[in-house]
């Protein structure tokens, strides 16, 4: 190590409760690691110390390597100094730090650092002590880092590491962070080959969201991701699945997008809804409305889901544009009054922004008589109904009024 004493300063305190990392005594591997690490680190300081040798006490390396976390360049050269065979005496050191309460934020960043560094400079050590850890969740946690870390500088060097330390063939490896963004950019291929490889009955599948170089072929990644859903097994799941595929798709070539979706194409995490979403960031409001109208499916036995798109199409563009021109479009399947109660109803699955916005724009498009009508029949919650009095009030609606419309029968 060079350079670091300096820059020594009062140590962190622990105990903020982050209970992921110390668990009951390592097998055999910590054992070794523990008689061959002292609690002293001797490093040969800078020359401008004018000292040639010294002697320092690991928690004083751990509380100033702590201290640099947030400044890059200086903590990056720091730890970079360290020399593989000093490392353990630092993990020790944070293990017995810790107790059995867990680290704090600031240890548990070194710590991952500082085996990642250890990684480095003795890849076989490094995983051979993080693969003896007794606890499944530390494992994962320190693997994860290693992984993403070896996935910057080698894609296919990280993907066969990251097989080699997955649990099992039927336990799909969990380490997807910046794998699935450097297979994104290096194209389908290999995006396609993280999804074929993270193919599981156990995991949790869930969606990503990487960004994509300027020539992706979104086409390509969609067939093939499509092609692997249909072939799944029972209680096969993807659990590498890019989410925003579609919706970039669509971002860049809305044409294309909706061609390849409305044809019949399906992928995990990629569905109409998903061009919805992307082609409401490019697409004029009514152009919206209307897409979503001519593709209204009248025939839909349940309003729920008839008018599913819709209302996604309203939450991602919610002006009163985006409405007219559904209506414009699918207006001819049912009354005015019909499509507004069905958007209504469908809009109460979430919160936020996007979707109470989308309320006021429904609500505002109907007439007076429709609202003292069509909102007491409706879903919506108790606090749905509350949230729209200020709407109402501005309408023009008396207290009574509001009263009778936004109270509801779960009260």
């Amino acid at each position: 190590m060079r350079g670091l004493w300096p820059l020594l300063l009062p140590t962190f305190a622990a105990g903020f409760g982050v209970a992921w990392w110390l668990k009951p005594e390592p097998p055999p591997v910590e054992a070794g690691i523990e008689a061959a690490s002292p609690k002293v680190v001797p490093r040969r300081p800078g020359a401008d110390t004018g000292v040639r040798e010294q002697v320092v006490t690991a928690d004083t390396v751990l509380d100033a390597l702590a201290d640099l976390r947030h400044r890059d360049e200086e903590f990056a050269k720091e730890l970079g100094a360290l020399e593989p065979d000093e490392i353990p005496a630092l993990l020790s050191a944070l293990r017995d730090r810790a107790g059995y309460f867990g680290l704090g934020h600031a240890d548990e960043d070194v710590l991952k650092k500082l085996v990642v560094r250890w990684y480095d400079g003795a890849p076989e050590e490094a995983l051979l002590w993080v693969m003896s850890l007794e606890s499944e969740e530390d494992r994962q946690s320190l693997l994860r880092e290693v992984v993403n870390h070896e996935a910057d500088r080698d894609f296919d060097a990280a993907l066969a590491l990251a097989r080699r330390v997955s649990p099992g063939d039927d336990d799909p490896f969990r380490f997807l962070d910046r794998l699935q963004q450097k297979a994104a950019e290096l194209g389908p291929d290999k995006l396609l080959q993280l999804a074929r490889l993270s193919v599981g009955k156990t995991g949790v599948s869930s969606g990503f969201g990487p960004t994509y170089p300027p020539d992706f072929d979104f086409r390509k990644m969609l067939d093939g991701l499509a092609e692997l859903h249909e072939s799944l097994g029972e209680g096969e799941k993807i659990t590498s699945v890019p989410a925003n595929l579609l919706e970039e798709w669509a971002r860049r070539d809305p044409q294309a997008a909706f061609e390849w979706v409305s044809q019949g194409g399906e992928a995990p995490f990629n569905e109409m809804t998903d061009f919805i979403e992307g082609y409401a960031e490019v697409g004029g409001d009514r152009e919206v409305g209307r897409l979503v109208g001519e593709i209204f499916k009248p025939e839909e036995p349940h309003a729920y889901t008839r008018y599913a798109l819709a209302a996604e199409a309203l939450v991602a563009a919610p002006q009163p544009e985006t409405l007219e021109g559904f209506l414009e479009a699918a207006g001819v399947a049912a009354s005015r009054e019909t499509h507004l109660a069905g958007l209504l109803d469908r809009s109460n699955v979430g919160w936020g922004k996007g979707y109470d916005q989308a309320r006021r724009v429904i609500v505002e498009a109907m007439t007076p008589e429709q609202r003292l009508r069509l909102i007491p029949a409706s879903s919506l919650s108790a606090n749905m109904r509350q949230q729209l009095i200020p709407e109402l009030r501005r309408l023009g609606h008396t207290d009574a009024e509001i009263a009778a419309m936004t109270s509801s029968s779960d009260e």
